[in-house]
């Protein structure tokens, strides 16, 4: 059985429209080839004395305030946790695709498991992906045959709160939010784990992984696998983001903007 979804069977009429209209401009602006240069930086510094803390800390608010990204290294999560999310995640997305679309899959609510867009009405707004995103009081709810799933994930969430928290809390200073606001408000149930794969796209820029966006969120930490893939928006230009094993990727997100 295919582990696939069927895109192309689910969402035929977009893809008759398309067919059927290829002299229409795209709607996307194409990516450049530049590789985005992420601002970088060593979170090791933070423990390196005062002096480096606070530049630590100013160049994190540098990057946050002009690109709303930047990269970590030295962060403390460890490579074996993150490689174990990878694994399970890719076992829950080689099963059937039957499997992934039934009714309470993993013990799951019903939006854990997303492919595709179901809102797509033409090629640009459709999305080639899929996704489980998780809630965190979910994690406990994983079937027990999926007993090395729960331990992978259960393991990236205590190592990824842990660093989103305390650069929460160190950029949150720098615009006069209170001590543990960050701890207090981004509690289990307002946060969640998600887990992504992109197949390769039908051979057209308009159609992608993902369509463009913003994170509503307070922060997003991304690992990144050695693919690449990800692209970013700076100074209106898209610009890829090349991959860096021992990086992780922060993202500002609409929640910390707009509260900053």
């Amino acid at each position: 059985m295919s582990q696939d979804p069927p895109y192309k069977k689910a969402y035929n009429s977009i893809f008759k429209m398309y067919s059927s209209r290829s002299n229409v401009p795209k709607k996307l602006p194409p990516v450049q080839g530049d590789d985005a240069t992420l601002p970088l930086i060593d979170l090791s510094r933070l423990f390196s004395g005062e002096i480096e803390h606070e530049r630590c800390v100013e160049e994190m608010v540098e990057a946050a305030s002009e690109w709303g990204f930047f990269q970590v290294v030295n962060h403390g999560v460890p490579q074996e946790v993150l490689d174990m999310v990878y694994h399970e995640g890719r076992k829950v997305f080689d099963q059937p695709c039957s499997e992934k679309t039934r009714e309470n899959f993993l013990n799951l609510s019903k939006n854990s498991y997303r492919r595709g867009n179901p809102n797509a009405t033409s090629p640009s707004q459709f999305f080639w992906s899929e996704a489980l995103q998780i809630d965190l009081t979910e994690i406990p709810n994983l079937p027990e045959d999926n007993k090395n799933l729960r331990t992978a994930l259960e393991a990236c969430v205590q190592e990824m709160t842990r660093l989103a928290q305390m650069m929460c809390e160190l950029l949150g200073k720098r615009v006069k939010v209170k001590p543990n606001y960050f701890e207090e408000n981004c509690i289990p149930a307002n946060s969640n784990i998600r887990i992504n794969k992109y197949p390769p796209c039908l051979s057209d820029s308009e159609i992608v992984g993902l369509i463009p966006h913003t994170d509503t969120d307070f922060i997003t930490v991304l690992s990144q696998d050695t693919v690449g893939g990800l692209e970013l928006k700076n100074d209106g230009r898209w610009l890829a983001v090349k991959p860096r094993p021992d990086a992780l990727i922060v993202n500002i997100g609409d929640l910390f903007q707009n509260r900053c």
